[in-house]
């Protein structure tokens, strides 16, 4: 009877007592910097292990909480930026998919066969399919976490319509982490930089049918140099750039101008203020097509990129919102930088941050 009491209060100071809460299983020296070792060599530890719907019914979860996953075959820890994530998994391969504008320039985007062409002896190979020309599908091939990378295409310069694009404003980066399922088709959009000055590079779009994941805004035309309060980059605030005076574009929308001089880029939901055949770029939803300003002596970038129309505009830049454009006089003569949209955790954004044609990047993530 005493051996007994005397085993039942070590047992009960080993379990209340927070200076002898170390415990070891498998070792009687577990390491000072845990509270619990478990020590083995012919087995293993084993976590819970549920549904993704079971999973998702534990009432708040702490940080750091760990399951497997019976659904993705992955185990998951909680994070308080980024929720359920994956850290590894039975049949993940780290990949990445690079989408470019397939060799295509200017206000179109590229077709099936330049696709099939840019794709071949890579891993997009018979994996990219064109219904709308220039929009890219591609279907997740696995369920899991990935990280993608967006960025929007440098503007056009401010040289005659007879020069190329010059050095333009540059487009913005912005990239983050997305749980996509397998089976999952996104509308994938790479903006093109202007085949001439004085227009709107486009915006590059990542969609998931009618809901934006990842967008990055198209940089606008540089105009002139003496241009005063200028957004010209691309941006990575939802809204447009704009001049003063002209009514920023949010939520989707295509920019607006002050004259029709200038023509605004075109964003996820509306084109930008005019019509295509007036300078004003086209939104994702209708096409994206770049503007064809001035008799077509201005080109934009597909991917919504507006144009100039007449004497001194100049071309907004596409994205989520459209940038707005400026015309009336050489003072005032700019186009602002399209807008970005980022849904995605662990996001790292950047405005002008990109020259040349716009890109996408998708990577599975394995931890």
């Amino acid at each position: 009877m005493r051996n007994s009491f005397i085993k039942t209060t070590l047992l009960l100071i080993l379990v209340c007592s927070p200076v002898l809460a170390q415990v070891g299983i498998g070792t009687t020296q577990p390491d000072d910097s845990a509270i619990l070792e478990v020590e083995s060599t012919e087995k293993g530890f084993l976590p819970p292990r549920m549904t993704t719907n079971q999973r998702n019914d534990i009432n708040s979860p702490a940080i750091g909480l760990q399951i497997f996953n019976l659904d993705t075959d992955c185990i998951e820890v909680y994070f308080a930026n980024g929720g359920w994530r994956s850290i590894g998994c039975g049949d993940c391969v780290q990949a990445i998919w690079n989408f470019t504008n397939c060799g295509k320039t200017g206000r179109f985007g590229p077709s099936q066969a330049q696709c099939n062409s840019s794709y071949s002896n890579t891993n997009l190979e018979g994996n990219v399919t064109i219904s709308t020309q220039g929009i890219q599908e591609w279907t997740v091939p696995i369920t899991g976490t990935y990280k993608i990378e967006v960025a929007g295409a440098q503007g056009g310069g401010e040289n005659a319509a007879s020069s190329t694009s010059g050095s333009g404003t540059e487009g913005s980066v912005v990239e983050g982490d997305f749980n996509l399922t397998a089976g999952t088709t996104l509308s994938i959009l790479v903006g093109h930089k202007p085949e001439t000055a004085l227009a709107g590079g486009g915006g590059s779009f990542v969609v998931d049918g009618s809901t934006p994941l990842i967008i990055a805004g198209g940089g606008g035309s540089d105009g002139a140099n003496n241009i005063v309060n200028a957004e010209r980059n691309g941006r990575i605030e939802t809204s447009g750039g704009t001049l003063p005076g002209i009514t920023r574009a949010d939520n989707g929308n295509g920019g607006n101008r002050d004259t029709t001089s200038g023509g605004a880029g075109g964003g996820l939901l509306t084109n930008g203020s005019g019509t295509n055949t007036t300078g004003a770029g086209l939104s994702f939803f209708n096409g994206g097509i770049g503007a064809s300003g001035q008799s077509g002596l201005y080109l934009a970038g597909f991917g919504g990129g507006g144009a100039r129309n007449g004497s001194y505009g100049a071309g907004g830049g596409g994205g989520y919102s459209g940038g707005s454009a400026s015309g009336g006089t050489a003072a005032r003569r700019a186009g602002g930088g399209g807008g970005s949209y980022n849904n995605g955790t662990n996001q790292n954004n950047t405005a002008g941050a990109n020259t040349g044609h716009g890109y996408v990047t998708i990577q599975r993530i394995c931890l």
